[in-house]
């Protein structure tokens, strides 16, 4: 439990309707990690919040936590950065949705991560200049890499052994990595990866997401690290992510 009352920087994650005139908003703060605080009379029309608990709002929180309640109260902010940009288009909407569900979903409250504060804010940055799909691709294997589930691609997670280039390789979600030719029956289900996903996978390891619009990558090949990722967080969360039902919605509907 932080003390009393505390100071820090966050960016807003979701939020819901509490009582008449107040939200309960999810933030992920720099200092303190994911935690839930009350905007008392935010959904009123002249409230002193104005702008700073709207979706991916980056602001100077003061926080005060009342000694019989398990719920900060907000009592001071400041907007640094709105980013209103992600509000105002849908598709930077629906991505930036992404980026915040998949934070709040695999995050354990008050566990601070200053780079993954930081990766939240690139993602931000980068999602009105890019392409959607390379944003998410990346900003999810950058994610779980930073939550402890980096994926072993240097070397067979069971063997050890290097892998040759020119060797056939398969992907096993459930132990990490990839399997060589001798080891792949051990798991049944691991994916087929070519060479050139690997290396794309290795490069988006090392990418900084400002250098994001640097990566050219063909679809065939985007589709198989999409493919990779969404088997990969499957594994890892306790239930499909809202927004990825979402967007495979509109792409179904669009094909029609």
């Amino acid at each position: 439990m932080l003390p009393l009352y505390n100071k820090t920087e966050a960016i807003v994650l979701g939020q819901h309707d509490f009582g008449e005139a107040d939200k309960v908003v999810t933030f992920y703060t720099k200092e303190f990690g994911k935690l839930k605080a009350v905007a008392k009379g935010v959904r009123r029309i002249k409230s002193r919040f104005g702008s700073a608990m709207e979706p991916f709002s980056h602001d100077h929180l003061m926080l005060y936590m009342p000694r019989k309640r398990d719920l900060y109260i907000v009592t001071g902010s400041r907007i640094i950065r709105t980013h209103k940009e992600l509000r105002e288009n849908f598709d930077s909407f629906i991505t930036g949705s992404y980026v915040t569900e998949l934070v709040n979903k695999l995050t354990e409250p008050e566990e601070p991560n200053g780079h993954l504060f930081s990766l939240i804010l690139e993602a931000f940055h980068q999602i009105p200049k890019q392409d959607r799909d390379i944003i998410i691709v990346i900003f999810a294997i950058k994610f779980l890499a930073d939550a402890g589930y980096k994926l072993n691609l240097e070397k067979c997670v069971f063997c050890e052994k290097p892998i040759p280039l020119a060797e056939q390789k398969k992907l096993s979600i459930q132990y990490g990595g990839i399997l060589c030719a001798k080891c792949q029956f051990r798991d049944v289900q691991a994916m087929d990866v070519s060479s050139l996903t690997l290396r794309y996978l290795k490069r988006i390891g090392i990418v900084d997401l400002t250098k994001v619009g640097r990566i050219n990558i063909e679809a065939s090949i985007k589709n198989e690290l999409k493919r990779i990722v969404h088997f990969y967080l499957s594994h890892h969360l306790p239930g499909r992510l809202k927004t990825e039902e979402f967007m495979e919605k509109l792409i179904s509907s669009s094909t029609v």
